[in-house]
């Protein structure tokens, strides 16, 4: 995998976007450094008069110019203009919701004459005055944790925040706000990546996020672990809310049997990547993509990608002498260990790796997506964390197997099995 070191700014917004780039670039290593800005740690000087400059990017370009970094990630309208020499805009993201949010303090349901409403743009204290008059106004400074935490206070009763900070930051649901008329800042919302002109390398890298010049592409988010087995073609972003771990009882477990073993079942890639050599072994694999994952030997494959599938492979065998090693995920379906059992074949069922929910990072917007894929029900019961209970109208499901088929999160939806 190519590894390419890119620095940003050290809040927890711009974390957050670091994450949402290394999510369109599943391929590529982003090694990040996070940096403060002289904008960060300024937090008196007003925003209302300082123009295209570059208040929140000057370290940060600093060290790309001085190469010790390939390329600087940048909230789009926080990009001086123009550039410094030297620089080179390679992406322009699609980006995320580019409306301004007026989030009001907790029990407020509208704005009394005299409420005081924090934004440090003239253009933002414009749009509020539309909603309504009789409103006073301050400047606020700092992350938007920090800007909350004021309207938490009361010492302010508004706060205008970018909704896209909003939606990065997985906010949303827990604030009251309103939107505000007329347009967004140029490029709100969207995400640029600077890089040293003349470094094609690092262009070529993320030319596959430049949105300018050309329509949205079709964006697909891959919750699962393995993006490059998706089965969609478009932009990925892969956000996996699922982890595997391998269990060490399990490991020793496999160490000890495996040498007595005539015959190996194979049902999921992370299970191969775990075992030894199979050398001597006949090994079963659940589908192709598990048997190309099997070094060394040439597996026999099921007849279709599921549990049915290595039952109807192991009644087509003779197993008369056969002892069977079965190592598996925690989280397996009993069929295949019930058959096993049913039909007393010598067998050592191994729980070898465990299935753990994760949110790595900041949840993507999915305003922006126009496609989910779910590759097991972890995969849904970590959607359901992040999300809800409810699928989002409009978007296409793609839904791996049978079994994720089955999950109630799907229960209402039109899906595509794959």
């Amino acid at each position: 995998m190519q590894s390419i070191c890119i620095a940003a700014r050290a809040s927890p917004l711009s974390r957050a976007q670091a994450s949402e780039v290394q999510g369109l670039l599943p391929h590529v290593k982003l090694s990040m450094l996070f940096v403060e800005t002289f904008g960060d740690l300024d937090k008196k000087t007003s925003l209302r008069d300082l123009g295209k400059s570059d208040f929140f990017t000057r370290e940060i370009d600093r060290l790309l110019l001085e190469g010790k970094v390939r390329a600087a990630i940048h909230s789009a309208k926080d990009l001086p203009d123009p550039l410094p020499k030297g620089l080179f805009l390679a992406a322009l993201t699609a980006g995320a919701d580019p409306r301004d949010a007026l989030v009001l303090r907790q029990g407020l349901i509208d704005l009394p004459e005299g409420a005081c409403i924090a934004t440090s743009s003239e253009r933002r204290e414009e749009a509020v005055k539309k909603l309504r008059s009789g409103l006073r106004f301050c400047d606020l400074r700092g992350t938007i944790q920090e800007r909350l935490q004021k309207l938490g206070e009361k010492q302010v009763d508004g706060v205008v925040i970018a909704e896209a900070a909003l939606a990065r930051l997985g906010l949303r649901a827990k604030l009251n706000r309103w939107f505000l008329p007329g347009d967004g800042a140029e490029h709100q919302g969207r995400l640029a990546i600077v890089v040293r002109e003349g470094d094609t390398d690092a262009i070529e890298v993320f030319s596959s996020i430049d949105s300018r010049g050309k329509g949205r592409p079709w964006t697909i988010l891959h919750l699962g672990l393995d993006p490059a087995a998706c089965p969609s073609k478009g932009r990925i972003y892969h956000y996996p809310v699922i982890r595997t771990e391998p269990i060490a009882e399990g490991m020793e477990e496999l160490d000890r049997v495996l040498p007595s073993c005539t015959h190996v079942i194979v049902t999921s890639k992370t299970a191969a990547s775990l075992l030894p050599s199979l050398e001597g072994k006949t090994v079963l694999a659940i589908g192709t993509k598990t048997a190309d994952a099997i070094r060394g030997i040439k597996p026999l494959i099921a007849p279709f990608a599921e549990q049915e599938g290595i039952v109807e492979l192991l009644e087509s065998l003779d197993l008369s002498n056969a002892r069977i090693c079965y190592p598996r995920s925690s989280l397996a379906r009993p069929f295949l260990t019930d058959y096993l059992h049913k039909k007393k074949i010598p067998s050592h069922v191994i729980d070898l790796y465990e299935t753990v929910l994760q949110q790595p990072g900041a949840a993507p917007s999915l305003d922006e997506i126009d496609e989910i894929v779910f590759t097991s029900p972890s995969c849904a019961e970590g959607f359901r964390r992040i999300y809800g209970e409810i699928l989002p109208h409009g978007k296409k499901i793609t839904v791996q197997g049978r079994v994720t088929a089955s999950e109630k999160l799907f229960a209402t939806s039109s899906s595509d099995g794959i």
